[in-house]
């Protein structure tokens, strides 16, 4: 029988066939399940289900996060520039409501899941030559995977994978993300993550 992955959709609703097939050749040797947690201020939600071949969407509402952006102390250069910083409290958000849903998903349904990826919409590759299976069954409590090109201040947060027990510790993130500016921490989500690992005692595989 089949490993079964959740793969988190969060936040926009980022829809692509070549994405799909992407994930289907990535995942080949596993039982895939889309989960999605998506931002209720969005209107092709039909499309995005047809791609994903998804029956259910978990809407979630945007928050004003301009109380928790006035304490930030210090920015990297791009931060406010290229993208505003509520948007980094917008992803994280949407993680945490996300990790939230597939837990109830997975006792509504009776799914037992063995791993969880956290997947960007918008993601995909050319090249078929990914073989993930060898990485992915080692992982154990508290490991997390991630592809190689690491960001240059932190963590990729665009795609990692971990075992559904330790996945559920991402419901918690946003209470971290509070306490990492109370902290006077520079704030880029990439940096943000890898201090959030740390602080949850996650190895980095």
């Amino acid at each position: 029988m089949k490993k079964k992955i959740a793969i988190l959709f969060s936040g926009l609703a980022r829809y692509n066939n070549e994405n799909f097939e992407f994930l289907k050749n990535l995942f080949q040797d596993y039982d895939i399940r889309i989960i999605p947690a998506l931002w209720s201020n969005q209107s092709d939600y039909e499309q995005f289900k047809k791609t994903y071949f998804v029956d259910e969407i978990k809407l979630i509402e945007q928050k004003d996060w301009s109380e928790e952006i006035s304490k930030i102390k210090y920015v990297f250069g791009e931060e406010n520039r290229s993208y505003k910083l509520e948007n980094i409290f917008h992803m994280w958000h949407s993680i945490e409501e996300n990790t939230k849903y597939l837990e109830n998903y997975s006792i509504k349904n009776n799914i037992n899941f063995d791993y969880v990826c956290r997947f960007r919409g918008d993601l995909y590759s050319k090249s078929k030559n990914f073989d993930i299976s060898k990485y992915i069954n080692k992982i154990n409590d508290n490991e997390i995977i991630f592809p190689e090109n690491f960001h240059s201040r932190g963590l990729n947060d665009l795609f990692f994978i971990t075992n559904f027990k330790t996945f559920l510790k991402f419901k918690e993130c946003i209470e971290y993300l509070k306490i990492f500016i109370n902290e006077s921490r520079p704030l880029s989500s990439e940096y943000f993550f890898y201090h959030f690992i740390r602080n949850k005692s996650i190895k980095i595989k």
